[in-house]
């Protein structure tokens, strides 16, 4: 089986997303808007079947819960330790090889990963909605939306990035020229900054629609403008998403809400000199990574400088 199935046959990757509270809670309150007594629903995905058993608990009749991991078998023992085991399925296998008798009337997905599309998950969830979504049935989430901004987080750059060899003497020895060498690497991380760090509001790099999304939608390029609110050095960009689970719950993961497990992510710049008021354009190219269908290429171009990132 594919590395990234056996990954999510650890419990303890499983405790580290359900405890996320920010994220289970909005799944939870959402699917409580949308879930009406006597709903199919179908949830890709399921690990350990929460998202399933919050489904049943707001009325579904039947639930489908499909999981390819060993997970699967963990998922059935939750279920019916709750007493579920008359509502809720669990399909164990490929989300495409679900055969159905029956349209599903709502289909949740905690498909997100980092900067929302890596690990390429909602490719099965469209699969499933083309299948056995009902017409006008419920995608959940419904809207997702990748930000980038400018930032200037010297203590990332400096401590835990390419500045670190251009600080100060290591030993003795000056390693600055080690600094280029490392920013052309073009290694992304994943942080939880404080939004003090932004040096201008994030702007959308993609907005996908997950009733009409179509394959391919996740990726494109083009130029976003930032408008500086102060004075500072970008010495990086910052990535997150926000996603629009139902009519009233908006899961955000940018510095300014509560943290979650998907933190946010870091791409290290060449240092860039800006006045408040000043706008400064970026080129961005976001595609599906050569290396791996489950990971995210991103380049940045400003001014005269480019990188290119793998982010996993």
């Amino acid at each position: 089986m594919e590395q990234y199935f056996l990954n999510y046959e650890s419990i303890p990757q499983q405790r580290w997303m359900v405890s996320d509270q920010a994220r289970t809670s909005a799944f939870k309150q959402a699917i409580a808007e949308v879930v009406k007594p006597g709903d199919v629903v179908i949830d890709v995905g399921a690990g350990t079947g929460i998202l399933s058993i919050f489904a049943a608990q707001a009325g579904a009749r039947r639930v489908i819960a499909i999981e390819r991991s060993g997970m699967a078998q963990l998922a059935r023992q939750l279920i019916a330790h709750n007493g579920l085991q008359d509502i809720i399925e669990v399909f164990e296998g490929d989300a495409h090889d679900l055969v159905l008798d029956e349209k599903a009337d709502v289909i949740v997905s905690e498909w997100l990963g980092h900067m929302a599309f890596v690990e390429n998950m909602f490719e099965a969830v469209r699969a499933v909605r083309d299948a056995h979504l009902k017409p006008g049935g419920i995608m959940l989430p419904s809207d997702v939306q990748v930000f980038l901004a400018p930032v200037q987080a010297d203590r990332l750059y400096y401590e835990d990035g390419p500045g670190f060899w251009e600080r100060e003497p290591v030993h003795g020895i000056d390693f600055s020229c080690f600094t280029l060498p490392e920013l052309e690497m073009g290694y992304s991380s994943r942080y939880s900054l404080p939004p003090q760090v932004l040096l201008a509001p994030g702007e959308t790099l993609k907005a996908l629609r997950t009733e009409t999304a179509r394959p391919g939608d996740e990726w494109g390029e083009g130029t976003l403008h930032f408008t500086m609110a102060r004075d500072g050095v970008i010495n990086g960009f910052l990535g997150w998403f926000s996603a629009q689970l139902s009519p009233s719950v908006l899961l955000q993961t940018s510095p300014e809400f509560p943290n979650t497990h998907w933190d946010q992510t870091s791409f290290p710049f060449h240092p860039i000199a800006v006045k408040a008021g000043e706008t400064v354009a970026v080129k961005f190219y976001m595609y599906q990574a050569g290396e791996s269908d489950r990971l995210m290429e991103m380049t940045l171009r400003a001014g005269d400088k480019t990188i290119r990132y793998v982010v996993d």
